[in-house]
């Protein structure tokens, strides 16, 4: 049953994004404990992790490969930051209820958000969280990995600006990401009729092509080129994986890309692709 103040505000974050995970709670379970375990070990302990967020049918194997550096990790809360695809909302919105999941509910950190919130561009906000996926699909691997995690969800708009964008990564700075985790939640390109890209040649070469110059700036640290790349493409969380960079690159020794598939894989399907990465930034 949902949950509603006396003036039918909603007091939680329902999930909305069915299809793209089981809402079972033992199928969802069993989904997220064999995509981990198809996946190696790798050692690391990350300070902040590049995801993707389509359907766990397409892009959640390479998910799998990030949330696998954080069974290494004690983590007391994940900073997520998300894509605003509906345009709904502030710019920069973080959301304080609680958020209902399929394992359970999952609460907003109070003490990080109340930091956060000093920074006049970063509005609280619930709209821009109704009906977007990007941060949702992340927190069944979160609360499957620790039942007491707690988060901080921000949503953000693509049209940011690089001085915006600075400012928000300057606030973010502020947290201790040996303790905590940031997540930049993003797929890569999206290619053919059904996104309005539709290039001159082989769809599938163009992706991998277009793909390696991005992923490479993201190797580089170069936030200004990932910005400027974004814009330019189909790729839908550019800002959320420029603020993650910007926020540690002065923090991590190695940007490790642990794995990159796309939807053709899966579907046999060339006229319509999308991309996926997922990174771990050490």
């Amino acid at each position: 049953m949902e949950l509603k103040s006396n003036k039918g505000v909603k007091m939680e974050r329902v999930p909305v994004s069915r299809g793209f995970y089981p809402f079972n709670e033992d199928e969802l379970v069993n989904k997220i404990k064999c995509m981990l375990d198809e996946v190696p070990k790798t050692g690391l302990n990350p300070k902040g992790i590049i995801v993707p967020h389509a359907g766990y049918r397409f892009s959640g194997k390479t998910a799998a490969y990030a949330y696998k550096t954080l069974e290494n990790k004690e983590i007391d809360n994940a900073v997520i930051l998300g894509v605003n695809h509906f345009n709904i909302g502030e710019r920069a919105s973080l959301s304080t209820r609680t958020w209902r999941t399929p394992l359970g509910e999952i609460k907003v950190n109070s003490e990080i958000s109340e930091k956060i919130l000093k920074n006049e561009l970063i509005k609280k906000d619930e709209s821009s969280h109704e009906k977007e996926h990007s941060i949702e699909v992340q927190l069944p691997f979160l609360k499957y990995l620790n039942p007491n995690i707690e988060i901080v969800p921000i949503s953000l708009s693509g049209d940011l600006n690089f001085d915006e964008i600075n400012r928000i990564s300057e606030t973010l700075k502020d947290i201790d990401y040996d303790k905590n985790i940031l997540i930049a939640s993003s797929d890569l390109l999206h290619i053919g009729s059904q996104f309005n890209l539709t290039p001159n040649e082989d769809n599938l070469n163009y992706l991998n092509r277009e793909e390696e110059k991005f992923v490479d700036k993201i190797k580089k640290t170069d936030t200004e080129e990932i910005i400027k790349i974004g814009r330019d493409t189909t790729i839908c969380g550019y800002i959320p994986i420029a603020i993650a960079i910007e926020v540690l690159k002065d923090q991590i020794d190695e940007v490790k890309i642990l794995d990159r598939s796309n939807s053709y894989e899966i579907t046999g399907d060339k006229s319509n692709i999308v991309g996926y990465v997922s990174v771990a930034l050490i």
